[in-house]
């Protein structure tokens, strides 16, 4: 097998990648004031909503396929 080696530009672009998904989540996250506000949304979504969120939840890979 041969060698694997990372060059500094690669080592660089992992790096503003990570801290770029890091930013994001924070910026996004920034009016969560509870973990109700995570998991229920704030209690805004309407009951089809999340019904259907709790049965997409569930389903994995192979269903989506169709196996």
């Amino acid at each position: 097998m041969p060698g694997f080696e990372l060059a500094g530009l690669d080592l660089a672009v992992i790096a503003a990648y990570a801290l770029g998904i890091v930013a994001i989540g924070f910026w996004v996250g920034r009016g969560t004031k509870s973990s109700d506000d995570f998991f229920l949304a704030g209690r805004g979504m309407i009951w089809p909503l999340v019904g259907f969120s709790l049965v997409v939840t569930n389903f994995s890979g192979t269903q989506f396929l169709g196996s």
